[in-house]
């Protein structure tokens, strides 16, 4: 996948590609710091709103739980909440803000 992501990084191969590297560095390997650049990257070339929301998502999941970055993690959850008060899991967000303080 990191080929691909290589030879074709603004394709929409090459962004689902480094969404799915993104996610089994985040979840499978534990590798929080490379989940993190992978996300960020994928941030800057994705400008579909829904999958930047998604990716968000991600990234403060990251951030709050693995990395232990709470102040990142609400700016995060604020954003998204900012957005789209009803999105799916605002519920969690809110706990998770509320949990790091």
């Amino acid at each position: 996948m990191q080929a691909i992501v290589d030879k074709e990084p603004y394709t929409e191969l090459g962004k689902s590609s480094l969404l799915r590297i993104a996610h089994i560095q985040h979840l499978y390997l534990g590798r929080a710091a490379d989940a993190e650049m992978s996300y960020e990257t994928l941030l800057k070339r994705i400008k579909d709103e829904k999958l930047q929301i998604e990716i968000e998502k991600s990234l403060a999941t990251l951030s709050f739980e693995n990395l232990e970055e709470y102040d990142r993690a609400i700016e995060i959850y604020r954003r998204i909440l900012a957005q789209d008060p009803n999105v799916p899991d605002a519920d969690q967000f809110h706990f998770n803000i509320a949990r790091s303080y």
